[in-house]
């Protein structure tokens, strides 16, 4: 009896012995485990970043642009939209641009006079009616050029347009591309503002700095 239950008794001591070593043995790998991740992540905000390259420009340049700018607002295809207009306003209004009224455009920029002539880029943006006494349109528009040297680069707009001045200035506050960086202005001669077939053909002499 006493045998037995000597030899019971050291079974039970040597399975208890061997939860216990189990158990630390757990602990001691998920301790691990754990203290391995928190040092990961230790590590990991402690890295700092290398240092981005420096922006890099060749030599400032000047380069002038010659091109027609077509605008048609009847027909089936046309090249500026009204999406907005002020509460109250006459949708007869013969104005071309009553104040409060947005208009987004898409319109070609050619080679020639003739709307017919190369299409060389795109005039595509916002012009919204801000002048109440004078009619002055505020241009927000991206010149984007499809051929040439400067296929693929644009020029940046943002200026007060005041339309029905035969000749006008707007500025030109950057550029993509080749135009990266660009800075100027644009001249700008009216050839036909016409409201009865919504034509319109405005000559730019464009003068930029860049650079490459």
């Amino acid at each position: 009896m006493d045998h037995g239950t000597g030899v019971a008794t050291k079974g039970v001591a040597r399975s208890s012995m061997k939860l216990v070593l189990l158990s630390d043995s757990g602990c001691t790998r998920l301790c691990s485990c754990a203290n391995r991740r928190r040092g990961a992540v230790g590590l990991a905000a402690n890295v700092t970043p290398p240092p981005s390259p420096p922006l890099t420009t060749g030599e400032e340049k000047v380069t002038n642009l010659h091109f027609y700018f077509h605008e048609t607002s009847k027909g089936d295809h046309p090249s500026i939209l009204l999406v907005a207009q002020p509460k109250g306003a006459n949708a007869n209004d013969t104005n071309l641009a009553p104040f409060g009224s947005v208009y987004v455009i898409d319109d070609p920029l050619t080679e020639g006079l003739d709307p017919n002539s190369k299409v060389v880029g795109h005039a595509q943006g916002l012009s919204v009616s801000a002048g109440q006494e004078k009619t002055m349109i505020v241009f927000v528009v991206d010149l984007g050029f499809t051929s040439g040297e400067f296929n693929g680069s644009s020029l940046s707009v943002l200026s007060r347009n005041p339309i029905f001045e035969t000749d006008r200035e707007l500025a030109v506050v950057g550029g993509r591309g080749k135009f990266r960086m660009a800075r100027g202005f644009a001249n700008l001669h009216t050839y036909t503002l016409n409201a009865t077939t919504g034509v319109v053909v405005v000559e730019y002499n464009v003068t930029v700095f860049h650079y490459e």
